[in-house]
């Protein structure tokens, strides 16, 4: 069974962590995501709901924009004597 977990992001960040298409998104709007994903991303992007909503504040910290639901995959590293020998 595959882990996953969600997060309430502005709904323009699909593209690019769906797809890794930055077309439409300024340099600071880019750099912001991935600051994001450094900080909050367990995995890859595997979903987005199709639905959005405003709100004034979401799990990126934030306000005023459409949010839409982003489900992360979680991807986890097994070690062995302190090692990483496999991720799952």
């Amino acid at each position: 069974m595959i882990k996953t977990e969600e997060f309430l992001l502005p709904a323009h960040w699909a593209c690019y962590l769906i797809n890794g298409d930055a077309s439409g998104l300024t340099d600071a709007e880019q750099a912001e995501i991935q600051e994001w994903e450094i900080a909050h991303a367990p995995g890859p992007c595997i979903g987005v709901a199709d639905t959005a909503e405003f709100s004034l504040l979401g799990d990126d910290g934030l306000g005023g924009v459409e949010r839409t639901t982003f489900t992360f995959q979680v991807i986890e590293a097994c070690y062995s004597d302190g090692e990483v020998i496999a991720y799952h």
